[in-house]
């Protein structure tokens, strides 16, 4: 009896992280190990947006030049950016720069910049959608 309460107590799963859980790799009754992947969580707060910026810019900037747009990567980190949504709307909550990738792309010439925004309860289900980001740069 005892035994079976102790395996009992390993059948609950739970996630590490709050979000919305994608599509289940396993059903109900299959046998699963520890490195069996059930499925995949989404994390939705903080919302995270992904955006390039062109490599030659962040270049010049670090030199002081002054390019079109003026973005320097020393004063982008901790700015204020906005989301707008693929329907037009600005997202209600401001977010902020996070990182920036340290490594270009070569196959578009860009760094990835990653922004978080605060869950807003309007937009509760926005994971995994596409947008643009707007920086507002001195």
């Amino acid at each position: 009896m005892e035994q079976a309460e102790l395996n009992l107590e390993w059948t609950k799963v739970t996630s590490l992280v709050d979000g919305i859980a994608g599509i289940a790799q396993v059903q109900i009754g299959n046998l699963v190990g520890p490195s069996s992947n059930l499925t995949s969580v989404s994390q939705v707060d903080p919302i995270k947006a992904f955006f390039p910026i062109n490599e030659r810019v962040s270049h010049r900037t670090k030199q002081g030049q002054t390019p079109f747009p003026a973005i320097t990567l020393s004063v982008f980190f901790g700015t204020t950016v906005e989301l707008i949504l693929a329907d037009g709307s600005v997202y209600p909550q401001k977010g902020k720069v996070l990182l920036a990738d340290r490594q270009v792309d070569p196959n578009t010439g860009t760094i990835r910049i990653i922004a978080a925004f605060s869950q807003s309860r309007q937009h509760s289900s926005s994971a995994a959608r596409y947008g643009r980001v707007r920086v507002q740069t001195s």
